[in-house]
């Protein structure tokens, strides 16, 4: 009885994680043909517990809505070399978010 119902619960997380897969992927399906071209890949950065984040995200630019986020790198606010190390890797997102846009043109 109990490997019954592992096997359920077992069942129920694989089927979670299927759908979630299977809405992500139909994200860029659900937008108009005219938000596609409306699409950009954009450099941002955040502090979160210290820790600067240095993202660059794709979105649709005339709603800011986000289709998928990959971070470049990661600055310890307190870091010794932090303006330098934020100022290069300022530079390769830019230069990450340019390549990512010609490469879907």
């Amino acid at each position: 009885m109990r490997f019954l119902l592992l096997l359920l619960v077992a069942a129920i997380g694989v089927t979670i994680v299927l759908l979630a897969i299977r809405s992500s992927l139909r994200v860029e399906a659900e937008l108009p043909p005219s938000a596609i071209d409306d699409v950009r890949w954009r450099v941002t950065h955040a502090s979160r517990e210290g820790v600067t984040h240095i993202v660059v995200r794709r979105e649709v630019t005339s709603t800011g809505r986000v289709l998928e986020e990959r971070i470049v790198t990661k600055v310890p606010d307190d870091d010794a070399d932090y303006d330098t190390k934020f100022a290069e890797a300022i530079t390769l997102a830019r230069a990450r978010a340019q390549l990512y846009d010609v490469e879907e043109r």
